[in-house]
């Protein structure tokens, strides 16, 4: 504006229009001209012609998924380069609360623990601040970051996750933990739902792995100071590993009942419940074993395939057990794992009553394996529920007590 002349009369209503057209969002270019053979290299005393406003609309789907994201709880907050006034509109568009902070206003070092909470957005950002801004959230906060450019790149690589979008530049997606491949960022919704999936799906494998190694490696410790060995031919230890290793496939499609929050990790509790579980398979295999060869007195290949059976039909009881804190007949698997555990363990079932590559046991000792193993599912699934009243009275003490 200072190269033109005569702007007094229109000058304030010039600078009302660029103010109106920053709070809806849009760029503003100025254009003057000049006639003269001086135009090209005098650029002054030229006459304002008008202004070019350029709208750079939202995304349709843009205000629905920050909604979503903070139903799911994740804070979102807008880091934009752009004027104060145009991230308060934008803001208040996108139903983010709070207030609108500039880093020149304020130093990104001295923000206090609740800033992030209480922004909706930071404005004229620099690349640095935004380095800056990422810094001072992850000492509270798991912090992802979206972005598209150059000026994105420290604070995308520096984030807990770090989220290119399909039309970043490629420096970006090198350094990104997520490259999103459809346009927007609504696909983040699918991302959230299937990434919470597979961690309690890892969850879940995570105990019934753990309470699986206890049971067999305690098992085979008792058995083999005990009776100096392990009642298992070689032949059934490869079969065990192979009708186990069927439905463990099948986990990674396992359903499991979402949150609406980040999940904890909660290592201490895995590991409690898997050697809960554990210790439970542990009396189960053993107080069979010791049932068989001295209260029924049974041959040694009629023991060894009666133990091939229970900890294939076992081991795969205990997933259903294991996948969910609730009870295990209120919420099953997925059926792709009811298939792969019932189609294993009656396979198991028949090469033990037929004998094949084992020694074949009466259809009666099948049953009672089954029985056996059933019923200890039941106490299996009590110390469950047992274990969880203590960790909910341990957190109910814990919010009380602050």
């Amino acid at each position: 504006m200072s190269f033109c002349h005569g702007l007094d009369a229109i000058e304030a209503a010039v600078h009302r229009d660029i103010d109106r057209a920053a709070q809806d969002c849009s760029r503003v270019i100025a254009v003057a001209v000049k006639r003269g053979a001086t135009a090209v290299s005098d650029e002054t005393e030229m006459t304002f012609a008008g202004l070019l406003v350029l709208a750079d609309p939202l995304r349709s789907d843009a205000k629905e998924t920050l909604q979503y994201l903070e139903r799911e709880g994740v804070h979102p907050v807008m880091v934009t380069g752009d004027t104060k006034e145009t991230a308060a509109h934008v803001s208040k568009t996108l139903g983010l609360e709070g207030s609108v902070v500039c880093p020149k206003d304020v130093a990104v070092a001295s923000l206090p623990s609740d800033a992030f909470a209480q922004t909706a957005a930071f404005a004229e950002v620099l690349p640095e601040d935004k380095l800056a801004l990422v810094t001072r959230a992850e000492a509270q906060y798991v912090v992802a970051v979206t972005g598209d450019g150059v000026n994105d790149l420290p604070a995308v690589r520096k984030a807990d996750v770090g989220i290119a979008v399909a039309n970043a530049v490629d420096a970006l997606k090198d350094v990104a933990d997520i490259v999103l491949l459809d346009s927007g960022i609504g696909v983040m919704q699918t991302a959230l739902v299937e990434a919470r999936k597979i961690f309690f799906r890892l969850y879940n494998y995570s105990v019934y792995r753990i309470s699986e190694s206890f049971r067999l490696i305690v098992t085979a410790l008792v058995l083999g100071i005990v009776i100096k060995g392990f009642p298992l031919t070689p032949v059934e230890i490869i079969l065990l590993a192979f009708l186990n290793d069927i439905p463990i496939i099948t986990l990674a499609f396992d359903k499991v009942k979402r949150v609406d929050r980040p999940a904890d990790l909660r290592p201490r509790t895995r590991f409690e419940l898997g050697t809960l579980f554990g210790l439970v398979g542990v009396a189960n295999s053993l107080g069979l074993y010791f049932l068989l060869a001295n209260g029924l007195h049974l041959t040694l290949p009629l023991i060894q395939t009666a133990f091939f059976l229970k900890l294939t039909v076992s081991g795969h009881m205990l997933i259903y057990v294991a996948h969910t804190q609730e009870r295990w007949w209120r919420y099953l698997p997925a059926r792709s794992v009811i298939i792969a555990t019932t189609v294993t363990q009656l396979i198991a079932t028949g090469l033990a009553v037929g004998g094949v590559f084992v020694s074949a046991i009466p259809l009666s000792l099948a049953a009672f394996v089954w029985v056996w193993a059933f019923l200890w599912m039941q106490v299996t699934e009590a110390g469950k529920g047992a274990h969880r009243q203590i960790f909910e009275r341990g957190q109910a003490l814990a919010s009380h007590a602050m």
